[in-house]
């Protein structure tokens, strides 16, 4: 038997969507989390497991993170990336 949520109420589905459950139109779900989207064709994005976490990550191997720019800094974090201090997995 399912889970039984009340009006207002919202949760998390183990395929990572949010719902929430809509009075009087039943469950509204969408995608939950952000995605990378601008990213270089050599590398991929692909969900952490056991996690709604998306990374992006090398084609050739998923063990290594996606790196691009100059000095191969991330854009977001402006600095190199630091396998100590960052784990993917």
């Amino acid at each position: 038997m399912g889970q039984v949520y009340g009006i207002g109420e919202s949760w998390i589905t183990s395929d990572c969507y949010q719902c929430v459950c809509m009075e009087p139109f039943g469950v509204g779900c969408c995608d939950h989390g952000s995605k990378p989207v601008d990213y270089p064709d050599w590398c991929e994005i692909i969900r952490k497991p056991d996690s709604c976490t998306t990374v992006a990550v090398m084609r050739a191997n998923h063990k290594l993170p996606c790196l691009w720019g100059r000095g191969r800094v991330r854009p977001a974090a402006g600095k190199p990336w630091n396998p100590d201090n960052d784990f993917i997995f």
